[in-house]
């Protein structure tokens, strides 16, 4: 008997492990460490009301942490995520993320700050991290030296219209690199000393880059950032607002500015407010045909004038025979 009950014990923590739901609930703000998770085809945990769900890993193509309940706290904590397709949901509590690889990665919140500390590498086309809230709820994005690609930052609510309305903050603090990344939210504020790279990346959301609909956020770069910006694409924001010692790294190679029309490169498209300047020290790397270009600010735009232009390939090669045949002959001579 006693063999038996062992058999039937074993049975249900490994169903619990590779996906079956949990019902059971909990009183109190308790906290579940899960530990390393997954390993099945598919890994359901149906979390607690009142409660935290602690995971260090969870590894299985098709991955799903969800709360039970939509009007008590459930808070989801994750070291390291591999799947296909990955959701982890709440509608009230705190979301912390640390390194995932997947194709599909949904995080949502409506009530709670999200929390991005790892490498999050997304290889679909519609990976997505939002706080769907309202205008009284919601919370924060936050990028802690997160490593992003490949996602949707979006921090939002509806209007009576069901319009979207961008709300809330995106906070961006430590090293933080974001690949292909866009945004919505009313504020992208990227705190003090923080060094931000952004690369073919824009503050609009992907349905608004297609149609060309101007993005509605606020960036604030705090004092002594540095804000590194690799693309050919302008930055269209509502405000821009800089801060005491920012530097604007400029990184774009060769073919990018040469293609440029004009040999003019927008940095930021600003629909409010003019443009300060003055505090600001700019870098110019990838080319050093435009390392002597000029940086102006007129109305709601910051350019980049090139002055001074690379010869094209085929004048170059003529150019570069043309000396070596007078070093020739004065040799001879």
């Amino acid at each position: 008997m006693k063999m038996y009950s062992q058999q039937i014990l074993r049975s249900i923590i490994c169903c619990c492990s590779v996906g079956c739901a949990i019902s059971s609930s909990a009183i109190g703000d308790t906290v579940y460490d899960m530990g390393d998770a997954g390993d099945a085809a598919s890994y359901t945990y149906n979390g607690r009301p009142n409660s935290t769900a602690r995971f260090d890993s969870i590894t299985s193509p098709q991955i799903n942490v969800r709360a039970i309940s939509s009007t008590a706290p459930f808070n989801i904590e994750v070291g390291k995520v591999t799947g296909d397709d990955v959701r982890l949901t709440t509608s009230i509590g705190n979301i912390t993320l640390g390194d995932v690889e997947a194709e599909y990665l949904q995080v949502s919140t409506k009530q709670g700050d999200i929390t991005l500390t790892g490498t999050i590498n997304c290889t679909g086309n519609a990976s997505n991290i939002a706080i769907s809230g309202d205008s009284t709820a919601g919370g924060n994005i936050i990028l802690n030296g997160a490593d992003l690609s490949g996602v949707s930052l979006e921090n939002y609510c509806f209007d009576d219209s069901y319009n979207l309305v961008p709300i809330g903050k995106i906070e961006i603090t430590g090293n933080t690199t974001l690949n292909g990344v866009y945004f919505k939210a009313g504020t992208v504020d990227v705190a003090e000393g923080a060094n931000l790279t952004l690369i073919d990346s824009a503050f609009t959301n992907r349905q608004e880059s297609i149609d060309g609909t101007p993005a509605n956020t606020d960036l604030v770069l705090g004092d002594n950032v540095t804000l590194t910006l690799s693309g050919a694409e302008p930055l269209s924001v509502k405000s821009l607002t800089i801060g005491e010692g920012v530097d604007l790294i400029i990184s774009l190679n060769a073919d990018e500015f040469v293609s440029l029309e004009d040999s003019v490169f927008e940095l930021f498209s600003v629909e409010e407010g003019g443009v300060d300047l003055s505090s600001v020290n700019f870098t110019f790397t990838d080319g050093v045909q435009y390392k002597s270009g000029t940086v102006s600010s007129n109305g709601g735009s910051i350019t980049i004038t090139n002055s001074y232009t690379v010869p094209e390939p085929t004048t170059a090669t003529l150019s570069l025979l043309a000396l070596a045949g007078l070093a020739m002959r004065r040799r001879r001579k």
